[in-house]
């Protein structure tokens, strides 16, 4: 009880306690596109190599890297150079690292570093191979017990999160990530 089991043949759900505070009634700027950011693909930023693109949000640019000393790939989320300025949205974005960073569950990414390099704010998280939920459920007829299964994950994870005093305020399909690893 209380631990995730792997679902052979459709991996485990993770439900990340990102962009804790993302939504259109918190003043958050959903939608903008941080171009600026690809200029760090290929190359270094800090101690990590940028390889990919994974993912945008209201708040930040989400890459697939690799933490070099520890040849370990990581999530690097950047904070949107449009926001860097911003005391309100750096204090937000540090809070939601800080916040994920004392939770421990296996259905939660875990929190790796936190820092600044050149005015942008990041932090690191594991790096999930796999997908959205919701391109999961676009994707293929998934049997009820499989979905019975995953929705127990996402319960388990909240409730371990809320035993924090942390509240997600954003869980959607699109923030659920099915890990195939």
């Amino acid at each position: 009880p209380g631990v995730a089991q792997e679902n052979p043949g459709t991996g485990r759900l993770i439900a990340p306690i990102i962009d804790l505070d993302d939504s259109p009634e918190s003043g958050s700027q959903i939608g903008i596109v941080a171009p600026e950011t690809d200029q760090y693909l290929g190359k270094a930023f800090g101690g990590y190599r940028l390889e990919q693109k994974i993912g945008q949000g209201g708040m930040g640019t989400v890459f697939k890297g690799r933490q070099v000393s520890l040849d370990r790939v990581v999530a690097v989320k950047i904070l949107n150079k449009a926001l860097y300025e911003n005391r309100e949205f750096i204090k937000r974005f540090e809070r939601e690292a800080k916040s994920i960073a004392k939770i421990n569950h296996p259905n939660i990414v875990a929190v790796h570093d936190a820092g600044e390099l050149a005015g942008r704010h990041y932090f690191t998280m594991d790096f999930i191979r796999g997908k959205e939920l919701a391109q999961v459920l676009s994707e293929d007829r998934t049997d009820l017990a499989t979905m019975l299964d995953w929705m127990r994950q996402v319960c388990e994870a909240l409730e371990h999160a809320h035993t924090k005093g942390i509240v997600h305020r954003d869980l959607k399909p699109q923030n659920i990530l099915i890990d195939t690893a």
